[in-house]
């Protein structure tokens, strides 16, 4: 008989539980440079899913749903993980967005090619965004590909 009673009480206390909010990201990339820009992850120096080929003057949306709360910003940007990001210009200007993990390793502080995690333009890093909340539980992560970002990867190349 003292099941019955667990019984009502596990019920109850199912019932009364609010589900987790889920907050939407859409994460919006857009290319404002004269050429065309592709963007692809690695994992382990493996492709992964991220494969994007912007066209001049287009943009793209990655949609990703973040788990919790809707009273700040996601802190992920991407579902995937990834250790890098490669960004490349013109199909022959490549520039390596790293992670923040990758960015720490000595190896890679000095290489031009290299977008280290600190970065103000990292791929890997929401402050890199221009971030906004559009309404409770969605919010839009606009990056955009600009002249500057051309002009660097060719700085590189010359």
């Amino acid at each position: 008989m003292k099941i019955r009673p667990l019984y009502f009480l596990f019920i109850s206390l199912l019932i009364g539980c609010d589900p987790e909010k889920e907050t939407d990201l859409h994460t919006i990339f857009s290319n404002q440079t004269s050429v065309v820009v592709s963007m692809q992850d690695y994992y382990d120096n493996n492709p992964g899913s991220l494969n994007y080929v912007f066209l001049p003057g287009n943009e793209e949306v990655y949609a990703t749903h973040s788990r919790g709360g809707t009273d700040s910003f996601p802190r992920q940007l991407f579902w995937v993980q990834s250790d890098s990001i490669v960004v490349i210009f013109s199909d022959s200007l490549r520039i390596v967005h790293l992670s923040r993990e990758l960015s720490l390793d000595t190896i890679f502080q000095s290489r031009a090619e290299i977008v280290l995690y600190e970065s103000s333009r990292n791929l890997n890093n929401l402050s890199s965004y221009a971030q906004q909340q559009i309404n409770e539980g969605f919010y839009e992560a606009r990056y955009t590909f600009n002249e500057e970002d051309l002009n660097y990867a060719i700085s590189i190349y010359e």
